[in-house]
């Protein structure tokens, strides 16, 4: 077996054993799988917007290798805006155990598609907060 074989064999390993879930998400979302349709973590009632956004796609972010490797978890929160196109900006990291774990967080988020919040039939702008707890399963 040839030394790229064994890296991507155990790479394959890794990411089998990664677990992330994404608050509200339930249990069972590992590193990379797509994150369930509709899931955000924003408020159903909101004075700047009358319909929440809604995640239509994107998957969980990575579990950083050295932290998987040390059987560690820990998690991250970030805040980010939701633009009137469904796109994602503007990262902050509010909070995270581990620098990693935010930017891995922030990797996976930029490419997360939503359905805009709606105010009065327009789409709006919104900032929501993300909480990413990292385990071993």
């Amino acid at each position: 077996m040839g030394i790229g074989t064994k890296y991507a064999a155990l790479a394959a390993v890794v990411l089998a054993l990664a677990g992330c879930e994404t608050m509200p998400l339930k249990k069972g979302v590992d590193a990379g799988d797509s994150i369930p349709e509709g899931m955000v973590n924003a408020p159903a009632h909101d004075p700047d917007y009358d319909t929440p956004p809604r995640l239509l796609s994107g998957h969980a972010p990575i579990y950083p290798i050295s932290q998987l490797l040390s059987h560690k978890g820990g998690h991250s929160m970030i805040e980010y805006t939701i633009g009137i196109d469904g796109h994602t900006s503007d990262f902050k990291v509010l909070e995270t155990d581990y620098r990693y774990y935010a930017d891995h967080a922030i990797i996976a988020v930029q490419k997360w598609r939503y359905a805009p919040a709606i105010k009065d039939g327009h789409p709006v702008a919104i900032r929501v907060r993300q909480v990413f707890n990292y385990g071993i399963r």
